[in-house]
């Protein structure tokens, strides 16, 4: 029992299955008879005959074991068949049953191993080449077993290689070599070991690239299982430094590369790969692959990478002089936007390592590598042998000076602010937003009176950033960043900035972006309240006009605007609007009446060519809200109805009015009709509607409506039997009007010692008149019809007119009661009809013309 259970043990230490006796199976004796020795022996027998047994004892060779002296008398016989004149095929029939005997037989041949090596080595024929290293492999394991021949074999696979390299047998011999290299690493003499590695190298950079992974099994073998010698080491980091461009293979050769920089080589390897990368372009031939790239890479990663190499001794502003040095060198075959875009990675690798820690003389070597990096991006002669490679070398750029943005917001920068934003300015047109943002601020902040060409500094960040820049959000930063420098400065300079700030806003209308024409329209109405010259306020000014025109001259015919093309316009009438009503209080008067004008103007043009604004409503209202909310005085002075509080007067501003004692009159001059028009004038007589004295003015017409005045409403009463039946027929109906108008207090203007400005408010009651008569948007309409009667309550208002503004206002008014409904019609330069149910827009859904009537009738 406890035989078996020792058995049984030895069966699993061997991991042999139970009753598995075929394990256990050795080989059979095979006898090499006289018999067999005389078939296969030269005398007396052909060669083809000799062949032919060799074909038949190939398989008792390869499965039955032979004694050594039988494996040495078969080699005997047949050796003869290895001769050149023997044909080809029979020799490779021979090669192939000498495999057959060393696989077969590996374990007897022990003597007779060096015997077949030196067949291999002396047999000179080149079609054998083939079989000879298959009979190589089989003899060695595939390089791992060279018993017998240790010393000879890799100076005879060195001398082997060209042979074998031209016969594209390369790739079976390069993994021999690998397991020779690996596995009898201690027998290669140092010599013959470089030698080997110079002919590898060659094979990696000059021959086809499918050797390059067993080329690269070889260095791995040599870096790990044998020591490399100085002498060869340069070759050895030229070639990684090419190899590692290839994506291909990047994984691998860092891998290797690693490999080489933790051994005592380390620091001597970076120290070939800084000296390679201020390399004499000369020395480079014209078909290899730039090294730079490769060199850049390796010397970042052993200096900042992820693994730290004690034995790498440099420092960080050496390795970035070199790393200078490889972009501002003139190498006549290097692709410098590759090596550019390498060394801005490396950068960025840097400072997510090591920025916080970085010191200013290394933040100093920082800066002028970025220097040099712009240099290369910016080098108009550089033609990339990639197009693609360009973009990703200012990809990479730009990373590289955001990070250091981040570094200087987080306060981790301890190096030149100044240069860094040198070099932001000097690339600011491929740069982000953000960074271009923080520039102009900065820029901003140097652009004062006591620096010298502080002006010259305005005028090139208006004429960079605003002018010559396309994006939307820098040209505003820049506008905004000039505000501030004339808020800072305007008390002395006031002239020389605001000159400056012409010369570039001076054709900013032209502009095609409409949010930089709504930056600069703040801008220009933030110094309109501001300035004190008159002709710079001008000057100003026809800017603002010229911006409220754009909209129709910008083409011919001019196109239907839309809220994002009018931008400009609305901050334009919404500014104008208030420094209208803020600046009255204030002196110089003369931007209160160009405003008045200039929102005058707009507001005519909007019914001059109407098509343009149409849709523009709330540009209307807003225009026609500020002009119903002037206000007169009993002196005469201008005010502004303020909803929230009281209307407060100006003392510097006054509504225009005859140096007379008496006050003026009013008169109803004329009221148009279909085809005609017809001013009558009032003869005087007395009628009393009211308690006081007053004057009556009686127009004998139709008798239809009264229309009664008090001291603060004008009414008008229609009396008629039937609306239907109402006819615009002057010579069957008989109408009369009664104008009673009261006899009010007037005064003249008191004298002040202030210099008095005067304001016509004439243009902005043809307005409104024009809008009654034209205006076919509702809310219009109905905001003027409600607004209107607040106006008019202000008897000083009412009562300074000396033309027949007042009588075009009232005979707006009754021609939307009195003419019938014309849908459709209307527009500048003819009569306009009452509009009709369908024509106005934005109207209520019930809308019925009596809604108008009764508005209209009611304010009249």
């Amino acid at each position: 029992m406890s035989k078996d259970k020792t058995f049984e043990k030895l069966r699993q230490f061997f991991r042999m299955k139970k009753g598995d006796v075929s394990q256990l199976h050795q080989k059979e004796y095979f006898q090499l008879t006289p018999e067999i020795e005389r078939e296969i022996c030269a005398t007396d027998n052909s060669i083809q005959s000799r062949i032919k047994k060799l074909r038949e004892l190939s398989e008792h060779v390869l499965y039955s074991h032979l004694e050594e002296i039988a494996i040495v008398k078969i080699y005997d016989h047949i050796v003869d068949l290895l001769r050149p004149e023997v044909p080809k095929e029979f020799r490779c029939v021979t090669f192939q049953f000498m495999r057959c005997i060393v696989q077969g037989q590996y374990e007897t041949i022990v003597f007779m191993r060096r015997k077949i090596f030196l067949l291999i080595q002396t047999h000179n024929i080149v079609e054998d080449l083939v079989q000879r290293l298959e009979l190589l492999q089989t003899l060695t394991k595939n390089g791992i077993d060279i018993l017998h021949f240790e010393e000879d074999i890799v100076k005879f696979m060195m001398n082997w290689m060209k042979e074998v390299v031209d016969n594209n047998q390369t790739t079976l011999f390069l993994g021999i070599l690998v397991n020779i290299i690996k596995y009898n690493a201690a027998h290669i003499d140092e010599d013959v070991l470089s030698l080997l590695v110079l002919n590898v190298c060659f094979l990696v950079l000059y021959k086809d690239q499918s050797l390059i992974p067993s080329c690269l099994d070889i260095f791995d073998a040599v870096v790990c299982y044998s020591t490399m010698s100085p002498e060869v080491l340069p070759n050895f980091i030229r070639t990684f430094c090419q190899l590692i461009n290839m994506h291909t293979y990047s994984q691998t050769c860092w891998k290797i590369m690693k490999n080489v920089l933790g051994t005592h080589m380390g620091h001597a390897s970076v120290h070939i790969m800084c000296n390679l990368l201020s390399i004499d372009p000369d020395v480079q031939e014209r078909h290899t692959i730039s090294p730079l790239r490769g060199a850049m890479f390796c010397v970042a990663q052993a200096m900042w990478g992820a693994k730290e190499f004690p034995n790498v001794r440099y420092t960080l502003s050496s390795v970035l002089g070199y790393m200078k040095s490889a972009l501002t060198c003139h190498h006549p075959h290097c692709d410098h936007t590759m090596v550019a875009m390498e060394a801005a990675n490396c950068l960025h690798l840097l400072f997510l390592k090591l920025g916080p820690r970085l010191g200013y003389h290394v933040w100093t070597c920082v800066l002028e590598v970025i220097e040099a990096l712009v240099c290369v991006v910016e080098n108009k002669k550089s033609k990339p042998l990639d197009p693609s490679t360009l973009t990703l070398a200012r990809d990479a750029l730009v990373e590289c000076l955001t990070d250091i943005e981040n570094l200087m917001l987080n306060r981790q920068f301890h190096g030149p602010e100044r240069q860094v934003f040198v070099l932001i300015e000097r690339c600011s047109h491929m740069l982000p937003e953000p960074l271009v943002l923080r520039l102009i601020t900065y820029l901003t902040k140097g652009i004062e009176p006591v620096t010298s060409n502080w002006l010259d500094k305005m005028d090139s960040l208006l004429e960079t950033y605003l002018r010559t820049d396309s994006r939307t959000k820098i040209r505003t930063k820049a506008l905004e960043e000039v505000a501030i420098i004339f808020d800072h400065n305007c008390r002395l300079f006031e002239t020389e900035i605001l000159s400056l700030i012409l010369k570039h806003v001076r054709d900013i209308h032209q502009d095609p972006d409409p949010v930089v024409r709504a930056s600069a329209a703040r801008l220009i109405l933030k110094l309109c309240s501001d300035v004190q010259s008159p002709e710079l306020t001008l000057k100003l000014m026809e800017s603002l006009q010229k911006m409220l025109l754009r909209p129709y001259y910008c083409s011919d015919p001019p196109p239907v605007a839309n809220d994002t093309d009018v931008q400009d316009v609305k901050v334009i009438v919404e500014g104008l609007v208030s420094l209208f009503s803020t600046n009255m209080y204030i002196m110089p008067s003369i931007n209160v009446i160009n405003a008045f004008s200039i929102l005058a103007a707009h507001l005519e043009m909007h019914y001059k060519k109407p098509h343009v604004m149409e849709s523009m409503a709330s540009i209307r209202r807003k225009i026609f809200d500020c002009f119903l909310r002037i206000r007169v005085n009993g002196s005469y002075n201008v005010g502004y109805h303020d909803p929230p509080g009281k209307t407060k007067f100006s003392a510097f501003l006054q509504i225009d009015y005859l140096d007379s004692p008496t006050p003026p009159t009013i008169r109803i001059d004329e009221i148009r009709w279909k085809d005609e028009s017809s001013s009558v004038q009032a003869p005087a007589s007395s009628h009393s509607s009211g308690t006081g004295p007053s004057d009556t003015l009686t127009i004998n017409d139709p008798d239809i409506a009264t229309i009664v005045r008090d001291a603060s409403d004008l009414r008008v009463e229609e009396r008629e039997e039937d609306e239907e039946d109402l006819i615009l027929d002057r010579a069957s109906l008989k109408k009369k009007f009664i104008i009673t108008l009261p006899r009010a207090p007037l005064k003249l203007p008191t004298p002040t010692k202030y210099p008095m400005a005067y304001i016509s408010l004439s243009p902005a009651v043809q307005c409104i008149v024009i809008a009654l008569r034209h205006d076919l948007d509702w809310t219009i309409v109905s905001f003027l019809l409600q607004e209107i009667p607040h106006s008019l309550r202000n008897r000083a208002l009412v009562l300074t007119r000396y033309n027949n503004d007042v009588d075009d206002l009232a005979a707006a008014l009754c021609n939307m009661i009195l003419l019938p409904p014309t849908p459709g019609t209307g527009g500048v330069g003819g009569e306009r009809r009452t509009p009709g149910p369908d024509t106005y827009r934005n109207a209520p859904g019930r809308y019925q013309k009596s809604q108008t009537t009764c508005l209209s009738g009611s304010r009249v």
